[in-house]
């Protein structure tokens, strides 16, 4: 049963490496064009298409994470503002210019690139549930002894009835069934991996008005 599953999990990857070729020419295709309505709606697909391609590899390596993570000091701002740029055509498409809020510039210890797929994705969600020209914030604070990392927005909010099912693999909620954009992959995917790395995560939400992912690192600044 093993050998099957690790032969259906070279296969997928392979397939995933295979599709991301083609897409990377229509990505550069429509950038060309980029000042016309219709290739911009193409960047914005693609866009979305990388994404999942890329959530189908990292779920397969969320369960050999001990082979595949390096933890070191790490700037908070900076992995904010990785983030941030590797969304920036997201951010154009909705006319949404985020917010890195941070008076010092917190550390943690953490894995730089499971840290930047969780803000991804947790950003990626902001702007999927965001209204055009909408608000949102990346921010830190320290509180005993302990360092938050803040992801606001003022979207859609969550229902209260699927908040304690929303880190439950394939569940998309109201929202997700009436955006007709969810896989319900990732945030089990950000609650796999900061479990993990020993990171807390909580969630705040007010229907209509917006939600607050926090995310907990232990003893640094």
């Amino acid at each position: 049963m093993k050998l099957e599953r690790k032969k259906f999990e070279v296969m997928s990857n392979r397939w995933v490496h295979q599709m991301k070729t083609p897409i990377s020419v229509i990505q550069l295709i429509s950038q060309n064009h980029k000042l016309e309505d219709d290739y911009q709606r193409i960047t914005y697909e693609t866009e979305r298409l990388n994404h999942q391609l890329v959530q189908l590899l990292n779920i397969y390596k969320i369960g050999s994470m001990e082979h595949d993570f390096h933890i070191e000091k790490t700037s908070l701002k900076d992995l904010a503002k990785h983030a941030v740029n590797d969304l920036k055509t997201l951010f154009l498409q909705k006319s949404i210019y985020p917010k890195i809020q941070m008076e010092e510039n917190p550390y943690v210890y953490t894995d730089v690139m499971w840290m930047e797929f969780v803000l991804y994705q947790l950003l990626s969600n902001a702007i999927k549930y965001s209204e055009e020209e909408g608000n949102i914030t990346v921010s830190a604070e320290y509180k005993n002894n302990t360092v938050n990392l803040f992801v606001i927005d003022e979207g859609l909010g969550i229902d209260n009835s699927d908040l304690p099912r929303i880190y439950n693999l394939f569940f998309t909620g109201s929202n997700g069934k009436s955006k007709g954009e969810s896989t319900g992959m990732g945030l089990y995917m950000v609650k796999e991996v900061l479990d993990y790395l020993g990171h807390g995560i909580k969630v705040s939400s007010v229907k209509g008005k917006g939600t607050m992912f926090t995310i907990t690192f232990q003893g640094e600044r």
